[in-house]
């Protein structure tokens, strides 16, 4: 099948369960979602600090680089 043993015995031990394969699929899918890494939201005055000096022509590199305002993330997030 191409699916590691744990993987199979999961479907297998829901399905004893009395579950269907579209409850394990909704679940499978509800714990994907907490997977990976969580979106940067940086604080309102620090957006505005970044829209403020990229109207004014600045490059993401001179404005982290400057260190003017410290900015919370680094230059290839922005």
């Amino acid at each position: 099948m191409g699916r590691a043993i744990q993987t199979i015995y999961n479907v297998v031990n829901k399905f004893k369960q009395g579950k269907t394969a579209l409850d394990y699929w909704h679940q499978y899918k509800e714990n994907k979602k907490k997977c990976g890494r969580k979106v940067i939201q940086l604080p309102a005055h620090e957006v505005d600090y970044i829209k403020e000096k990229v109207t004014l022509g600045w490059t993401p590199d001179v404005i982290i680089g400057r260190k003017e305002r410290p900015v919370s993330c680094g230059m290839r997030t922005l």
